[in-house]
Parts: structure tokens; C-alpha cells; sequence
């Protein structure tokens, strides 16, 4: 199950019991995000990563400023995902969906030092 499923169904089930009002305004603490841009916040081993994906959202003219990092997911097939969270998610209550559309999930291939696959959360 993906970080964003998980919390998604986290949310849920905090409604359901009643241990978190339906308003509830994640923070980046709650979902250990940190800052892309703070490479230096990351472990050595995973700035790479960070880099290729700052690099990623720039030649896409997306200011890497606005997003943040939850722990990078490494995948059975060797591929690592990272999901990003946009400075918006953390503006509002989050429901379903994509709060100003600009989270995403980028997949990272080690081989190619590149990321290789691009979707945003729906």
C-alpha cells in the first residue's frame, strides 16, 4: 500500500472514530515530509535521488520549492517512488484528492540516475 493510501485510510479511520475532526490539517511533521529543496535533510544516500527529482520538476518549469518529501519508497522491482506533497496539501483539510492538483508521485530509476515515471494524485 502506497504512503498517500495509507494516510488516506489513517484519515478515515480517525473520522470514524471520532479521534480526528473531519477539518483535520495534516502537517509535513505528521507525515515525516521534509522540504526537497533541504537535500542536506536527507540521508546520503538518498540525495541523489533528491536532486534527480528537483532536476525533474525544473526542466518542467515546477518550482521544487513548493513540495515536500515523505520517505522514499524503494520497490521490489528496483525502481524507488517518491511521493511529493505540494506546499497546498497542508493549506486545507485533506479529503479525496489532490488539493491545488500539484502532488504528485515520481518514480526513480538508480541505472539511468533518472526519474522515469510521472502521475498526479487523483
Amino acid at each position: 500500500m502506497r504512503l498517500i493510501e495509507r494516510i488516506m485510510l489513517a484519515t478515515i479511520l480517525a473520522i470514524a472514530v471520532g479521534a480526528c475532526e473531519q477539518d483535520h490539517v495534516f502537517t509535513p511533521q505528521e507525515i515525516d515530509a521534509r522540504p526537497l529543496t533541504q537535500i542536506d535533510a536527507f540521508e546520503s544516500g538518498d540525495q541523489m535521488v533528491v536532486r534527480a527529482a528537483i532536476e525533474h520538476l525544473s526542466a518542467g518549469g515546477v518550482n521544487s520549492d513548493d513540495f515536500y518529501l515523505t520517505p522514499i519508497k524503494r520497490r521490489s522491482d528496483g525502481l524507488l517512488e517518491l511521493e511529493l506533497w505540494h506546499k497546498a496539501a497542508f493549506a486545507e483539510p485533506l479529503d479525496v484528492g489532490n488539493p491545488g492538483g500539484q502532488s504528485r508521485t515520481l518514480v526513480y530509476e538508480a541505472r539511468t540516475n533518472a526519474i522515469v515515471e510521472e502521475w498526479a494524485w487523483q
